[in-house]
């Protein structure tokens, strides 16, 4: 009853054969049989069976496909947000932490000294740029996309170079594989810096740039402050590398407070529509399929178009909120962006 006479099939011609033969050459045939005789056929059996049942099984799997192809970009861009924000702090706090010793070792070895420097100084700066860049990502900019793949390429070879760190390198290259394929989904033709940051993104900003330097700090309480280590470069010279990279971020992260501080954000209250604009109105809602988009002619909403003026939407105001009635009016491809930009103003006017 032992399936296939396993062990017994080998252990009779083993007491039959006996000596006649070289143990090896017995093992070797022995093996030989099994797998000729059983192991690849059960193995293309068992590989056919499985082809016929997802064979069969198509349909479903189709449907599954598509399903988590529809979840997966929708997904997809908000992610690339989420790993941008991972990405760069972590390029941050990689800079601002000694190197291990085997990894310095290695690099002392394999590596010159000016690419070790130069890449632990850029890849602070691009950690910092990505978080800023991230912005632009939440906000659907194309230029933020293609910011976002720059430096997430730029900072993959500067983990490696720096002190081959492949952890934030993984990190890096997901996000480089999550943004490639939604460019689409980045449509809007603007500006990185086109937006002011809202309280939240600048909290968060500082509060991940402030962790960095403060775990800098930490790792290298031990040392004693020279004017000597700002011009300091060995392998060994973590603390140098450390303060030379904040000074990077120091200007980059100035430079921004200065755009932002210097950009004029005209804040105005919303008009009454005047009868220009509720003639475009009426124009747009006759042309409309929905029967909502009649309510735009009672005379008590607001309206905002878009740059073409092929679209809008109607609103009213209810203390600092702005309730939109229904969806857009007009052309469906504007929508998008004449949403962006409904958002962004009511950002702007407060």
């Amino acid at each position: 009853h032992v399936p296939g006479g396993v062990g017994v099939l080998e252990l009779s011609i083993t007491k039959l054969v006996g000596t006649a033969l070289p143990s090896a050459w017995l093992a070797a045939a022995l093996l030989s049989y099994r797998l000729l005789y059983y192991l690849i056929p059960f193995v293309i059996a068992a590989s056919w069976m499985g082809v016929r049942e997802v064979w069969s099984h198509r349909v479903h799997l189709v449907r599954g496909a598509e399903i988590f192809g529809n979840v997966w970009r929708k997904l997809g861009p908000r992610m690339g947000v989420l790993l941008a924000l991972t990405g760069g702090f972590f390029l941050m706090l990689s800079a601002n932490t000694p190197m291990e010793p085997l990894r310095r070792e290695w690099l002392m070895e394999h590596v010159p000294l000016l690419f070790v420097e130069t890449s632990h100084f850029l890849s602070s700066i691009a950690g910092l740029a990505l978080i800023i860049v991230a912005r632009g990502l939440q906000r659907r900019v194309h230029a933020a996309w293609w910011a976002a793949l720059a430096l997430s390429l730029s900072g993959v070879v500067f983990s490696l170079l720096k002190g081959v760190d492949y952890e934030e390198s993984i990190i890096l290259a997901l996000l480089f594989l999550c943004l490639l394929p939604f460019g689409e989904h980045f449509h809007r033709h603007a500006a990185v810096w086109s937006r002011r940051f809202t309280l939240e993104w600048w909290l968060l900003l500082g509060g991940l740039a402030g962790v960095s330097v403060w775990l800098g700090f930490f790792t290298s309480r031990h040392g004693e402050y020279q004017n000597d280590l700002w011009w300091s470069f060995s392998f060994e010279a973590d603390a140098s590398r450390f303060l030379r990279a904040q000074v990077g971020v120091a200007v980059l992260l100035i430079g921004v407070i200065l755009a932002q501080c210097l950009r004029r954000t005209p804040r105005s209250q919303a008009a009454p529509p005047d009868p220009v604009s509720m003639e475009k109105v009426k124009c747009l809602v006759e042309s409309s399929l929905q029967c909502q988009s009649h309510l735009a002619l009672l005379g008590d909403k607001k309206f905002h178009f878009s740059e073409s003026g092929g679209s809008f939407v109607m609103y009213g105001e209810q203390g600092r909120s702005r309730v939109v009635m229904g969806d857009p009016v007009g052309r469906e491809d504007e929508w998008d962006d004449l949403l962006w930009s409904f958002n962004e103003k009511a950002e702007d006017d407060g």
